[in-house]
């Protein structure tokens, strides 16, 4: 695997230091009632933001804890990460299984925190199924057109390249008439044979 650019080390954290605060500088004017794992929660959303690039799998997967969890900020984060990381991931078919292991994690853990907290478990399955379609799938579906794009268009400015260079080229080129393979030597050997 190839270092990163570091220009790209530079804007990723610069780009986790506005998650990091946007997630959590809410929390002080409006603490939630379990504060602790939703400053956790701030923090793993802010560390999800460069991992989105390294490890797009990894990436996705991570923002199952952010459905599940108490921060509501950390939400915001998820469809941006999902759709960047979804672009990465090579084939479509990958990027939707994917979605779907993280689906089924997000079921898992609202099942789980559910037991746990002594929730009513419909209501809090029937929000986050909401929050899954509009947060991961929706961006899941968004990041792999991108990414299809992204390779039609590098072919597309190659051939271009191609194009152009043989259309300077074509000038420099003489002309051979009536060559060993022109056109009118095969239109007189039809005509008679």
């Amino acid at each position: 695997m190839r270092a990163a650019e570091r220009r790209t080390v530079v804007v990723e954290a610069l780009v986790c230091c506005p998650v990091a605060a946007f997630c959590l500088l809410p929390l002080l004017s409006a603490p939630p009632e379990r504060l602790a794992s939703a400053v956790l929660e701030g923090v793993w959303a802010a560390l999800i933001v460069p991992v989105r690039r390294v490890r797009p799998v990894a990436g996705v997967l991570c923002t199952a804890l952010l459905l599940v969890g108490a921060n509501v900020w950390t939400l915001a984060v998820v469809p941006l990460v999902v759709l960047s990381a979804t672009r990465r991931i090579a084939p479509p078919r990958r990027a939707w299984q994917i979605a779907g292991v993280t689906c089924a994690a997000v079921g898992v853990l609202t099942v789980a925190a559910a037991l746990v907290h002594s929730d009513a478990l419909l209501p809090e399955l029937a929000g986050n199924a909401v929050s899954v379609v509009l947060l991961l799938l929706l961006p899941t579906l968004a990041g792999t057109l991108l990414g299809r794009r992204r390779p039609l268009v590098s072919l597309l400015r190659e051939r271009n390249a191609y194009l152009e260079q043989t259309r300077v080229l074509r000038p420099l080129r003489p002309e051979r008439r009536n060559g060993p393979g022109s056109r009118e030597r095969c239109t007189i050997s039809w005509a008679t044979g």
